[in-house]
């Protein structure tokens, strides 16, 4: 399910027109991949076998938050991996990611977050918080209920070698995150810009096995 709440900073005018981005530029071989899997164990690592992308321990990324799996119950069989395990916010009330990919500023990333609850503290209550990128609002994460999982993404210039991704508990639950996953993209894929795109829609042309064009709105 696609959140859509705030997904842009008040100070950007959202364009009344959308991107149609093809993902034949990702650059190949797992270059300038980072992949997390929040909450796994620290220095620990795996590699899915799904996608051949290997997964690492978010403990080096950040300094708060404590690790947790879902419940039994919530890990149905086509789950993807990422989804058992995260991470949780109790304590502090901003808690940020730092992410350095070895390209740095001036490329263009896709950065992929992945969210699922499944009811792993036991109350059976679902938080709603809100997520930024740098400075500015990207968008409040929320769930239907303790079985949802979802994905935001979106597309970003990285004006600094270092990308920061924060959590921000705002009085509705301890925010919570399953996974990170930032792709280098070509830089030359859309016009200059120094706007983000985020994800609109998704679409399968004629195909059984990938997806081959998304929407963005750009920003």
């Amino acid at each position: 399910m696609l959140r859509m709440i705030n997904l842009v900073p008040t100070n950007v005018v959202l364009k009344k027109y959308m991107y149609q981005i093809h993902f034949l530029t990702f650059i190949t071989l797992h270059v300038g991949f980072i992949s997390i899997d929040c909450g796994i164990p620290e220095g620990s690592k795996y590699t899915d076998k799904k996608t051949g992308i290997t997964y690492v321990s978010d403990a080096g990324f950040i300094e708060s938050g404590i690790s947790g799996e879902i419940l039994p119950e919530y890990n149905y069989g086509s789950l993807d991996l990422p989804f058992t395990t995260l991470r949780s916010f109790p304590e502090t009330k901003r808690n940020c990611y730092t992410l350095k990919p070895k390209q740095g500023k001036g490329n263009r990333y896709l950065i992929k977050l992945g969210y699922m609850y499944g009811n792993y503290d036991s109350k059976g209550q679902p938080p709603q918080f809100d997520v930024y990128l740098g400075a500015d609002l990207w968008v409040t994460a929320y769930f239907d209920d303790s079985f949802d999982n979802y994905y935001n993404e979106i597309i970003h210039l990285a004006s600094s070698d270092y990308i920061h991704i924060c959590l921000v508990n705002t009085g509705q639950g301890n925010p919570v995150i399953s996974a990170i996953e930032l792709r280098l993209l070509d830089i030359n894929m859309e016009e200059p810009s120094s706007t983000s795109l985020d994800l609109y829609n998704r679409y399968n042309f004629g195909s059984d096995e990938r997806v081959i064009r998304s929407e963005f709105f750009l920003s």
